[in-house]
């Protein structure tokens, strides 16, 4: 860029998690000029996000890779999870999937709307963030969430020994390598009345939204 001579100017929206105060990451919008060898940044806070403390026990330090977590971006505090958890209309007594469960946003969702009952089975490939699910399991005593470490590819053995009234995918269909052969495989997982749930905002909503402009 300095050497082209010319003015650019870089944007890209993302959340910010700050060590330093872990209980508010918030959305924003770092601008950087570079005028041939001066460059300049602008900090642009947009609007306070949910808050990323409810994923972990209380008086503990958000642990740095839980802070970068893709299962933490921007997506999940947009989606109105109180929505989508009416939307599932879920049962007492149901068994629900949560593929690729991160830290849990979903899963103690899930959990709490069973009052109870059923079981949350919350699958992930990273054992710190299964580790995660379980100081929160034991934290707030959940008794209807599993956490499960998989595999990293193809339908883990794990889906074909249980089968469920609801499979959820949040920001983790991208992964799959072959997607047409990974579902067909994991079908027999899924109960005959059982539902299916993708939510995958990646490719098919543009970066700038005007949710984000709302306070600029």
């Amino acid at each position: 860029l300095k050497k082209s001579g010319n003015t650019h100017t870089l944007s890209r929206s993302l959340p910010c998690y700050l060590r330093r105060y872990p209980e508010s990451p918030f959305i924003h919008f770092l601008i950087i000029d570079v005028d041939r060898d001066k460059v300049s940044i602008k900090f642009v806070p947009l609007a306070v996000a949910a808050s990323a403390s409810e994923n972990y026990p209380s008086g503990q330090e958000t642990p740095v890779k839980f802070q970068i977590s893709t299962k933490l971006h921007r997506e999940f505090f947009l989606l109105k999870p109180a929505r989508i958890i009416e939307t599932l209309k879920i049962k007492p007594g149901m068994d629900i999937l949560d593929i690729g469960s991160g830290g849990g946003f979903f899963t103690f969702r899930f959990a709490e709307a069973l009052k109870g009952t059923g079981k949350v089975f919350a699958t992930e490939l990273d054992p710190e963030l299964i580790a995660l699910i379980k100081n929160k399991i034991e934290a707030d005593r959940f008794k209807n969430v599993f956490p499960v470490l998989v595999q990293s590819e193809g339908v883990d053995p794990f889906y074909k020994q249980h089968i469920f009234d609801i499979i959820f995918f949040c920001e983790t269909y991208r992964y799959l390598q072959r997607p047409e052969d990974y579902f067909r495989e994991l079908r027999p997982s899924l109960k005959d009345t059982g539902r299916l749930y993708i939510i995958d905002t990646e490719n098919t909503v543009d970066d700038f939204r005007e949710t984000e402009f709302g306070d600029f």
